[in-house]
């Protein structure tokens, strides 16, 4: 357990050292060779559109080294139907907050239906809006976001319910017009989606730009990265679960395509979740994990599922 716990601090002082005038890189070659990252999603607005203290946020987040946030929005649409990010300007400051730490943030939208074929318009409305809150984000502070992140649960979705072929059609050809809208613009956003673990299972099989691949290798051609929701509370299984995607990515000789997850949240199922159980447990098993991945190029970090309460992530051990 020493020699785990001894691994993991080694990593949070690289992370550190880093600086954080500069946060880390998705591609930055001094990776290589260490541990990987952590990320958490913020799955709520209230960490900027309330009087809740960014100093207790970011206290929370950097005691247990963490570098990167999917920062939930929420948008309202406009009388021209345009849409604009509720509270952005506070959303700026908590931004600016954050790199000012070292973190690196991710815009975070979800909602089931937002890939849905007759939804597409409206999705990609809300990434211009993004795409134009970035651009004032530059212009007033310097900074970028590192780009959107999107989750869909493909499963619950009414288009799945009518057809699960056309579903997942639409899923995968809106992914592309995203990135066809950002090279428009020139920009240069990270798109990154969740996926279900089940997605690289041959029941997942779609023939897309006549190809015919399981989803979640189809979803790695287009984005930047993937997150795979691999709820397990063992490091080893965790790797296991994303072994599919990993020879992906190795056959395709793509770098920094994939994160894994751990989950801490009540709101999962208990037998897949730390929450509650001893932090030692939790560290252990994130060191195991990280033992597996720390030179893998295919890895860009692991993501900790999930950040609905600010101090919801185990402290380090003491000893």
């Amino acid at each position: 357990m020493i020699k785990y716990f001894l691994s993991f601090l080694l990593g949070v002082f690289f992370l550190a050292s880093c600086g954080s005038s500069d946060p880390i890189k998705l591609s930055d070659e001094a990776l290589v060779g260490t541990t990987r990252p952590l990320g958490v999603w913020i799955k709520s607005t209230k960490t900027f559109d309330s009087n809740l203290s960014t100093n207790q946020t970011f206290g929370a987040l950097s005691s247990r080294g963490i570098k990167h946030i999917d920062q939930l929005i929420t948008m309202q649409q406009n009388s021209d139907k345009s849409y604009s990010i509720i509270n952005e300007s506070l959303l700026a400051d908590f931004i600016s907050s954050a790199y000012s730490e070292g973190i690196r943030v991710n815009l975070f939208l979800e909602g089931n239906d937002l890939f849905n074929g007759d939804n597409h318009k409206d999705t990609l409305s809300k990434l211009e809006t993004i795409i134009d809150f970035n651009n004032n984000l530059a212009v007033t502070t310097g900074l970028s976001i590192l780009g959107v992140k999107y989750r869909v649960d493909l499963e619950h979705s009414t288009g799945w319910a009518n057809s699960h072929q056309n579903a997942t059609y639409n899923y995968l050809y809106y992914l592309l017009k995203a990135k066809a809208l950002l090279e428009r613009e020139g920009s240069t956003f990270k798109i990154s989606v969740d996926t279900n673990s089940a997605w690289s299972s041959s029941n997942y099989t779609i023939s897309f730009n006549k190809k015919d691949k399981a989803l979640s290798s189809h979803i790695i051609d287009i984005v930047d990265y993937i997150t795979i929701l691999s709820f397990s509370r063992d490091g080893d299984d965790i790797y296991s679960i994303i072994s599919n995607e990993l020879q992906y990515i190795k056959d395709e000789q793509l770098t920094y395509r994939l994160a894994p997850s751990m989950a801490i949240s009540p709101l999962v199922d208990a037998t897949t979740s730390f929450y509650g159980m001893d932090s030692t447990i939790f560290w252990r098993e994130l060191d195991k994990l990280q033992g597996w991945i720390a030179e893998d190029k295919r890895v860009a970090m692991i993501m900790i599922e999930d950040f609905d309460y600010l101090d919801q992530i185990p402290s380090i051990p003491a000893n």
